[in-house]
């Protein structure tokens, strides 16, 4: 009954965003100098900074794949070992990844700029750079949200395990992730539009179909919450498109923000301070001792 109530759900959720994006007309005034360039920086600048972070999530992501140990997780009686490709059964290499490739096209947009050949930038890669960015500044927010206000909490009650999430690559995803992404609007804020948070909304919701498929094979759920079996899981999906939608709509509010020159004094130093606010950087004390088990990177 809890699994028919909350694929009901998600999947009402997923005909509306597909609504949504077939119905979309959003870009149209949108040109390839809103996500290439910035107000506020130099075109060196910008691509250098994109460029950066393109490589360092890139070095990220190869790290985790060729990672020899691997991961050992356990939920309740399953365990699962993940290696290589099978690491990115995670929502948060799935957010880490989509960041990756927001970089990626942001940094070829910025170089084609930089170039004076900003004008031949396809139509196609600016549609993909802004929506990359508007999911993944949301997502980034959600991944490190979760991650210090949830799972360091409920591990910290239970005695979990906790050194491997704060080892410099779980570090990278979980904090540096909303770092560069907050970086990357206040340095060249794109003009994010609500007709785009469908796309998102797909994005979470394609990740839970996923988290019921593996957990069909493996037995295993990283995230609590999404095991629809527990008393009130609907609510909890709920909770988390709700979320969602918050983190959108702050994406959207800050990007209005950032584009508007007189607020730029004081709105970015309180966002670069809410920002660390919301990071984990040192590994809080256990309560009491308990059954041990792992958390997902």
């Amino acid at each position: 009954m809890g699994f028919t109530l909350v694929a009901t759900v998600i999947a009402s959720v997923i005909i509306s965003a597909v609504w949504g994006v077939v119905h979309d007309v959003g870009m149209a005034a949108v040109s390839w100098r809103d996500v290439a360039e910035s107000a506020v920086i130099p075109p060196g600048a910008v691509m250098l900074f994109r460029g950066a972070c393109t490589a360092v999530a890139f070095y990220t992501l190869l790290c985790i794949y060729c990672d020899r140990e691997g991961l050992e997780l356990r939920y309740r009686d399953a365990q699962v070992h993940l290696h290589r490709h099978s690491r990115w059964t995670t929502f948060t290499l799935w957010c880490f990844t989509l960041l990756f490739f927001y970089f990626t096209l942001a940094t070829y947009g910025s170089g084609a700029a930089f170039m004076g050949r900003g004008d031949h930038v396809p139509s196609s890669v600016v549609m993909a750079t802004l929506v990359l960015f508007e999911v993944s500044y949301a997502m980034s927010i959600l991944v490190t949200t979760v991650v210090t206000f949830v799972l360091i909490p409920v591990a910290r009650r239970h005695n979990y395990p906790m050194d491997r999430m704060f080892r410099w690559r779980p570090l990278m995803m979980h904090n540096g992730n909303v770092l560069m992404m907050q970086l990357a609007m206040l340095s060249a804020p794109p003009p994010v539009t609500l007709a785009h948070f469908p796309y998102a909304v797909l994005f979470g919701c394609c990740y839970a179909i996923f988290a019921w498929y593996w957990f069909w094979r493996t037995r295993v759920f990283y995230y609590f919450f999404l095991d629809y079996r527990r008393p009130y899981a609907v609510f909890a999906y709920l909770g988390l498109l709700a979320t969602v939608a918050m983190f959108y709509g702050l994406g959207y509010l800050i990007a209005v923000m950032a584009r508007h020159e007189g607020s730029r004094w004081w709105t970015y130093p309180c966002l670069m301070l809410i920002t660390l606010g919301i990071m984990r950087f040192h590994k809080p004390e256990a309560q009491h001792d308990t059954l041990s088990a792992a958390l997902p990177v």
